[in-house]
């Protein structure tokens, strides 16, 4: 990087004129960032540009005036400017953003609006954090227009005075069209104008506390209370549970209302259940219930859930229960897991008695399961509970003509941009299904094809959205494993026939089905 340190003799120059105008003036009567405010800040500093611009690290000049919305929040506009010039004559362009020869002197000038937050405002230092964007005009230009800025920085400001501040900023000036980031340090003074602080309060005098616990001599009924101790309103020692034992003293804080305790605090029968504390295994346990004779409360079916908790008492030994003291029912569906014969039926689903889906025709299939409820008593179904396939030896052969080792095309057509499928192809959809079911080691792939009408992407997605919804039609239906048939869409990569005339575009606009059988 080039010798900054050779620029310090400047900087220190322009930091004495600031320092010398500022301290002549008056000490601050109380320095704030004061909402409605008005603020006039000149500046100096110095603009150290990215190595890549090939420019000399330069002092520039501005001044900022700004506004104050809030103490916290204040808007900012700011005009400056600078003369650099190109810092490597030799350099040859490489880049946009780049000064290089017969170029010798470059002028910036820059306006931004900026938002500024302040942390502290009602103190003497006001450190700040802030963003904003704007406009450079380099002379001469980048490709003959302005570049947008964006900057962002930090700073600080420190009241002299009641209207008058030193301010220190440093800002990151990014050039979002070239994406060059040029740091700048600027040391300027703050003129304030009008605006609203917050009144000083006036000191109060304190009255006599001896014992400093907080209540004023005058009105404190327990004086000479110990030091830390808490105490309430009158000055006297905190008794939460108002057992008479102050509780910097009480060993058993909480006791109920009414309890005798002893000198600890302590209750003779912590929860008058007739078992002595001494004894009592249980501490604690409210009153009125009923407990054994180790203090602990009863729990008469042993499920580990006390009599009086216990919404379903008489629990059979070994059952496992709730919190209630209820037996476990894991799926929900009102049958107790022990009694449960089909445990793990999903939510919502009718049951029988011992907890098992309803299967009304009794083909083997429940009802939420069937497809083809009412079923006839005897008839062989599938697992979607509909009558099985019969597959007789012409249609076996007649479904491996079709479909074995060859692309077959499916008589089935699309309305324009949807991939839903129609009832009147569902039968079509059925002899790929029947052929799946007659060769269970069959897999093979559902091709989606387009024509050209569109853009190449367009018909990539379109066709293979319309291969997946065939096959999710062809698992779910007809109950065929998913990994037996892949899909992919090829657009309008292998056309059939020509697709500049409709009747070939039609052709074009298909689904095949190709199946290896084994």
């Amino acid at each position: 990087m080039r010798n900054i340190f050779a620029k310090v003799p400047v900087m220190k120059k322009m930091a004495l004129v600031l320092l010398g105008s500022v301290f002549l003036l008056p000490v601050a009567a109380r320095a704030e960032i004061k909402a409605g405010s008005v603020e006039v800040s000149p500046f100096a500093g110095y603009n150290f540009f990215e190595k890549r611009q090939n420019l000399e690290d330069r002092p520039v000049f501005g001044g900022r005036l700004g506004y104050n919305i809030t103490n916290h929040f204040g808007l900012e506009g700011t005009v400056q400017t600078l003369r650099s010039r190109v810092d490597d004559k030799a350099a040859v362009f490489s880049r946009e953003g780049q000064f290089t020869s017969p170029i010798d002197t470059v002028r910036l000038t820059s306006y931004h609006l900026d938002l500024l937050y302040h942390f502290m405002p009602e103190g003497k230092f006001n450190p700040y954090i802030l963003g904003g964007y704007g406009v450079g005009h380099y002379h001469p230009a980048i490709n003959n227009k302005n570049m947008s800025v964006i900057n962002v920085g930090l700073g600080a400001k420190y009241w002299v005075a009641e209207h008058v501040a030193l301010r220190l900023d440093v800002r990151d000036n990014i050039v979002v069209d070239r994406t060059i980031n040029n740091l700048e340090t600027t040391l300027g003074v703050v003129f304030a104008f009008g605006g609203k602080g917050k009144a000083a309060a006036t000191p109060i005098a304190k009255p006599m506390d001896s014992d400093g616990d907080g209540v004023a001599d005058t009105v404190d009924k327990c004086p000479g209370t110990p030091a830390g101790v808490a105490v309430d309103m009158d000055g006297c020692p905190s008794d939460s549970d108002k057992d008479g034992v102050p509780d910097y003293l009480d060993k058993c804080p909480g006791t109920p209302a009414g309890i005798a305790v002893d000198k600890d605090g302590c209750p003779l029968d912590i929860d008058k259940d007739g078992v002595a504390r001494t004894l009592d295994k249980c501490p604690g346990t409210p009153a009125g219930v009923a407990v054994d004779k180790d203090g602990c409360p009863r729990d008469s079916d042993k499920d580990g859930v006390p009599d009086y908790l216990d919404k379903c008492p008489g629990t059979l030994a070994g059952v496992p229960v709730d919190t209630n003291g209820c037996p476990l029912d894991s799926d929900r569906d009102g049958v107790a897991d022990y009694l449960d014969k089909c445990s793990g039926t999903p939510a919502g689903v009718k049951i029988d008695m011992h907890g098992c889906p309803i299967d009304t025709d009794k083909d083997g299939v429940p009802d939420y399961l069937d497809k083809c409820p009412g079923t006839p008593a005897g008839v062989t179904v599938d697992t979607r509970g509909c009558p099985a396939v019969v597959m007789t030896p012409e249609r076996k052969a007649a479904a491996a003509k079709r479909f074995c080792s060859k692309p077959a095309v499916l008589a089935i057509n699309f309305d324009t941009n949807k991939t839903d499928i129609k009832h009147h192809y569902y039968d079509e959809l059925k002899t790929v299904g029947d052929f799946l079911t007659y060769f269970p080691n069959a897999k093979g792939e559902i091709a989606g094809h387009a024509d050209t009408v569109g853009t190449k992407a367009y018909n990539l997605n379109l066709s293979q959205a319309r291969a997946d919804s065939v096959r999710k039609y062809i698992v779910e239906t007809f109950g065929i494993e998913a990994d037996r048939i892949g899909t992919k869409g090829y657009g309008f990569s292998k056309p059939v026939a020509s697709n500049k005339t409709a009747a070939g575009r039609s052709k074009n606009r298909r689904i095949e089905a190709n199946f290896t059988c084994e």
